[in-house]
């Protein structure tokens, strides 16, 4: 067992296929951490959403409402760097608040998550 957590979720993997941005790294980093036996099930977390309100700290009201509805501008969609779908905003919801989390614990003990900055993929047009 290792002396800190990793936070994980299959839901990071957004199954892009041959992309720049390749998320089943994510899977693939997990399943090679227990398959070597550096790391057990016991070692991983699963992270909990971003609150609406933590999000609204970074982006505006309306732009989220927009990646949550599906109703971004075709613009909007353009300037991601990942395709736009409901999974990619859950994703990074959980991502942020694996983030959040890790914030909180700082003090107490290291910890990391198993996923990229979802930040670029969600900036504000």
């Amino acid at each position: 067992m290792l002396p800190f957590k990793l936070i994980y979720d299959d839901r990071y993997d957004l199954n892009l296929g041959a992309h720049v941005f390749p998320s089943q790294k994510y899977r693939l980093v997990h399943e090679a951490l227990l398959a070597q036996g550096i790391a057990t099930k016991d070692d991983f977390l699963a992270p909990e959403p971003a609150k609406d309100e933590d999000v609204l700290l970074v982006h505006g009201k309306e732009y989220i409402h927009k990646l949550k509805t599906g109703t971004l501008s075709l613009e909007e969609k353009l300037r991601m760097e990942i395709p736009y779908s409901k999974e990619m905003v859950e994703a990074c919801w959980l991502a942020a608040g694996a983030l959040g989390w890790l914030g909180r614990q700082h003090r107490r003990r290291i910890s990391s998550r198993l996923s990229g900055s979802w930040r670029r993929v969600l900036r504000d047009p």
